[in-house]
Formats: structure tokens, C-alpha cells, sequence
């Protein structure tokens, strides 16, 4: 890169890291040594010389890499690999004439669920229990809605409307580049690649060790809402979306996320409508050997507090790093344990993600789209609709404020061009 980075930040890259290729299943002991130097050199005060070393960690874990010999994974970084693999399953009909009521109720939700949760993101279960009691509702009113989650999905709706269903992962990240003023953990490296001139898939590879974190699972519920029961088109969609700034699992979470959302116009069963998602997950990876868990721990486990320490128990091996609640695991498990515990009551069900803690507006926003969807003509509950008032608000230059019924009115009528055009 052009511009070399603080130190600070070079050594807590490396940090990251070495966790990311440890969590991969590759050898880390020729990134170790020269991490516990870099942080050894920065606590004495020696700068340039932490820069260096933490630049020859970042350096080693650009070269090919060797993986431990009992990995029993198959992770491909090409979506095309699988998804071209998979066969077109008979799914029943979504009767459009409810399309843009559905999309509504949908948007509204993951709206209200990010809205609850993003004033709690980054604390514990224990300490928003210890700070905010038992949640019954908002813990601020009128509630905040702009976040970058729901920012990205209204830029890849803007750059769908723009370029047309033969949208590529250049043109969106061209997009980004245009509109999206910052980015955090993998978009943020991303941008930064993409203004160096690194494009998808290399923007999303290089010196990125957040690529299995949540951004781009967090950015899939659009494309499901655009392809309702059609989770195939979905899929394609979020994974020009998801290379843009993630790999392996991180795109694979993107792929579970909108296939989801697509499966939920024409599936109404929750234990259904997972495992019919999981179909769209490699089935020798880590996510979906975890997607799979989580039957195991709603069957096991009496509460949602059991199954969520259950997870935290047999996946403490991705809690090591600052933040890493922010990982596609504990953000999709948490999602799913608050969809099973309870049992199809959206109100309930955000309580459960949002006092679950970590990244608490990924798994309330997504339990609310799911959810919002089924609200049906009663649409969602006055206690989570009325204080979201006629819009939202968002990051994206000049889309900073927009209705919820225009927003959803643009859904469904490229939602519906979609649809004919690839009939």
C-alpha cells in the first residue's frame, strides 16, 4: 500500500491476523514470532521498528500458506465453485400480489431490530442485563437508524437500480467508492484496497483478516427481499456483493443470510426454513457444521441463555481477539437461537437477540426481517413500529433520509423486473 499505517493499528492488524490464519486452519508459527516481537517493540516505545516487524507479519500472511493436516474442512473462496454445483430445488410459488406489503413489513423489521439493538452493540449479555435491566423495549426514543448494516444494502439497491441485473462486484464497490464515506473492520479494509486500486476479489484478500466477520451477511438481507423464493438468485447477488470484502465463511454467511430471507416469502416454518437455507452453505464448512449445531442446542438446552452458552462454550476459540463478537459465527448463532426461543413472536424475539449482546444489530435486524415478513396485513406491533416514524436515515451520500414505503415501493419493482428477466 502507498501509505504505510500507524503503528498502533499495523500491530493490532497482525494481531488480527494471526488469529484469522490460526481460525482458517493454517500453520501460524511463521506469523507468531514476528508478532510477539512487533508488540514487544511497541510497548518499549520503538515505533518504526513494531511498524517494521508488524508489516513482515502482514507480508508472511500474503504468501501461500500451509494448512495443519487434520483440517477436515473444504472452504472454497469462489461462491461460483458451490453455488454453480447446486441443483434447482422445487420450491412452492410466491403469490406476488403481497410482495410490496411483505417488503415493507420486512424492512420495517430489520430496521426496528437494528434500531433496538444498536445502542447496546459491542457490550456483554452481563453487562447490558447489569445496565438496562431485563429489555422490554427501545432503549432510546425516538430510536437511531442510521448504521452502516442497512447503509450498504440501500447503495446495493441504488447500484441494482443503476447498472441492471448484469451488476458486477466492480460496479458496486464502484459504488461504494462513490457513496459510502467510511467502513469498519473488512468494508473498511476493502475501501481502503479499492482506493489503492485493488479490485474484487483482491480488495477483499489483501492485509484483510476480518473476512469471516459479519459485514457481508450483514449487507444479504436485500438481496433476498429482491428475489422472493428464489434463493438461488439471491445467493449470486450477494455473493458479487460478499468478494467485494470477505471470504470463505464470511461469504458463506452472506449466502445463508439472503437465501434465508428469499426462503421466508414461501416458507413459514422456522426449522424448515433453516435447513432449506442450509442448502446454500458449503456443506464441509465451518458454517454449516454451526448452523447445524444450533438444532442440537435448541433440542438440548431449556432457554435461550443455555444455548447461547452452549455455543459460547464449544466456539471459544473465536473469542479470542478484540471484538470478535463481530465474527459471522456468534453473529449467525445468536440470530438463530433468537428466531427458535421465540417461537415466531418478533417482540420476543428481538428481546432475545438484542440481550444476547456482541454485535447486537446484526441479529436483531435479521430476526426482524424474517419475522417482519410473516407480520402479514396486521403488520408489526405498535411498540416496535410507531417510533421508527415515515423513514430512515443512513450514511450514503445523497440517500441520507428516505421513506419506508418508497424504499420498498424501488424493492419490489426491481424485484419484479428480476423476475422477468430471468424467467
Amino acid at each position: 500500500m502507498a501509505d504505510r499505517p500507524a503503528p498502533e493499528w499495523a500491530v493490532a492488524l497482525g494481531r488480527y491476523t494471526v488469529e484469522d490464519v490460526r481460525q482458517r486452519g493454517y500453520d501460524v508459527a511463521p506469523l507468531e514470532e514476528a508478532q510477539r516481537r512487533a508488540e514487544k517493540l511497541l510497548r518499549l516505545g520503538h515505533a518504526e521498528q513494531a511498524l517494521a516487524q508488524a508489516e513482515a507479519v502482514l507480508a508472511a500472511a500474503r504468501l501461500p500458506l500451509t494448512r495443519r493436516p487434520d483440517w477436515p474442512y473444504d472452504e472454497p473462496d469462489d461462491p461460483a465453485q458451490f453455488l454453480g454445483q447446486l441443483p434447482r430445488l422445487p420450491l412452492p410459488r410466491y403469490n406476488p400480489v403481497d410482495y410490496e406489503r411483505d417488503v415493507l413489513n420486512s424492512w420495517l423489521g430489520l430496521t426496528a431490530g437494528a434500531a433496538l439493538g444498536l445502542p447496546l452493540e459491542n457490550k456483554s449479555r452481563e453487562t447490558i442485563a447489569r445496565e438496562y435491566g431485563t429489555l422490554r423495549g427501545y432503549v432510546t426514543l425516538p430510536p437511531a437508524t442510521r448504521n452502516d448494516d442497512s447503509t450498504f444494502q440501500v447503495i446495493s439497491l441504488h447500484a441494482l437500480e443503476k447498472y441492471g441485473p448484469g451488476l458486477t462486484s466492480v460496479q458496486l464497490a464502484q459504488e461504494w467508492l462513490a457513496l459510502m464515506p467510511l467502513g469498519l473492520t473488512a468494508e473498511g479494509v476493502a475501501l481502503a484496497n479499492l482506493r489503492q486500486g485493488l479490485l474484487p476479489p483482491q480488495s477483499a484478500l489483501v492485509d484483510n483478516p476480518f473476512g469471516e466477520w459479519v459485514g457481508a451477511a450483514m449487507r444479504a438481507e436485500i438481496w433476498g427481499l429482491l428475489c422472493p423464493g428464489r434463493p438461488l438468485a439471491a445467493c449470486r447477488f450477494a455473493a458479487l456483493d460478499a468478494v467485494i470484502s470477505h471470504r470463505g465463511n464470511g461469504i458463506y454467511g452472506a449466502l445463508f443470510v439472503a437465501a434465508l430471507v428469499s426462503l421466508a416469502f414461501v416458507q413459514r416454518d422456522l426449522s424448515d426454513l433453516v435447513r432449506a437455507a442450509l442448502a446454500f452453505v458449503p456443506p464441509r464448512s465451518r458454517l454449516a457444521a454451526l448452523l447445524k449445531r444450533s438444532f442440537t442446542w435448541r433440542a438440548q438446552c431449556a432457554t435461550w441463555e443455555a444455548a447461547l452458552e452452549a455455543y459460547q462454550r464449544e466456539y471459544a476459540a473465536y473469542a479470542v481477539a478484540p471484538y470478535s463478537h463481530a465474527h459471522v459465527f456468534p453473529c449467525l448463532a445468536t440470530a438463530l437461537i433468537a428466531l427458535f426461543y421465540g417461537r415466531g413472536d418478533l417482540g420476543q424475539s428481538l428481546l432475545i437477540a438484542a440481550s444476547s449482546g456482541g454485535d447486537t444489530d446484526f441479529a436483531p435486524a435479521l430476526v426482524g426481517a424474517v419475522l417482519g415478513l410473516w407480520a402479514g396485513e396486521r403488520g408489526l406491533p405498535p411498540q416496535w413500529r410507531d417510533p421508527l416514524g415515515d423513514g430512515f436515515d443512513t450514511m450514503a451520500v445523497g440517500l441520507e433520509r428516505l421513506p419506508y414505503d418508497e424504499f420498498a415501493g424501488r424493492i419490489c419493482r426491481l424485484g419484479q423486473q428480476l423476475q422477468e428477466e430471468q424467467r
